[in-house]
């Protein structure tokens, strides 16, 4: 987060998306809050934390949604995962 914001400063940007592709994977609460928190410590521009869809993006099971919702996340995605069924990505658009 702290090269990437740099970048993104230094671009003329204000606010920026940090994606889930990371080991381990912002997939659960506490993951979530403590991205948000690493997040608001190095702001040098604002920086969103989006969570994925599905447990480690997998595609297999979905990811505690309704945690990461409640930690302040408003975006989800699996960042160059596939989703492995339709049902599975229907049943995440109704959390």
């Amino acid at each position: 987060m702290e090269s990437g914001s740099a970048a993104a400063a230094a671009g003329g940007y204000t606010a920026i998306l940090a994606m889930p592709n990371t080991a381990p994977a912002v997939d659960t609460a506490d993951r979530a809050a403590a991205s948000l928190t690493r997040a608001r410590q190095i702001s040098t521009v604002e920086i969103g934390v989006v969570g994925a869809v599905t447990a480690g993006r997998a595609g297999e099971t979905l990811a505690d949604l309704e945690g990461m919702l409640a930690e302040g996340l408003r975006w989800f995605s699996d960042d160059g995962d596939s989703v492995a069924s339709a049902g599975l990505l229907h049943r995440a658009f109704d959390v």
